[in-house]
């Protein structure tokens, strides 16, 4: 059974209130108070385990979101330096060595940053490096 009960409270929290509460305010006092008494009906337990789940669902589902772009990161950076490696391991073949001049003009071609290659080949490769490095000559071919 329900009553009219009189309480007091200042008029602007009750405004402020009345404009971000999108239930009637007496059936939300009504809900914070049973809450606050531990006398929640199955609806609103139901209602707040969706809620959580809801939040669980959110955190892992960005998780997910995070991971798969980690991945595809990944993926882009394994691939990204295969053409750039092969001229750079075919100078090096010819001459014995790569200077880090060569690799970042092979950088700038391949839209790399050109420190980024270099210490790419430091890391993973035993390519001799030098500071500077002229450009391999060729043979002379003739046509006949």
């Amino acid at each position: 059974m329900k009553g009219r009960h009189s309480i007091t409270i200042d008029n602007t929290i009750w405004d402020l209130a009345q404009d971000k509460i999108d239930i009637s305010l007496s059936l939300f006092i009504e809900n914070t108070l049973k809450m606050y008494l531990g006398q929640d009906d199955e609806l609103s337990k139901l209602m707040k385990k969706e809620v959580e789940l809801q939040k669980e669902l959110d955190i892992v589902q960005s998780k997910i979101c995070q991971t798969r772009e980690k991945q595809r990161k990944e993926n882009n950076q394994k691939h990204i330096y295969d053409d750039a490696m092969t001229t750079i391991n075919r100078i090096a073949d010819r001459l014995g060595y790569i200077g880090e001049n060569q690799i970042r003009k092979i950088a700038n071609q391949n839209d790399i940053p050109p420190q980024q290659l270099i210490e790419h080949c430091r890391v993973n490769t035993n390519l001799k490096i030098e500071n500077f490095g002229e450009s391999p000559k060729y043979p002379k071919f003739e046509y006949k």
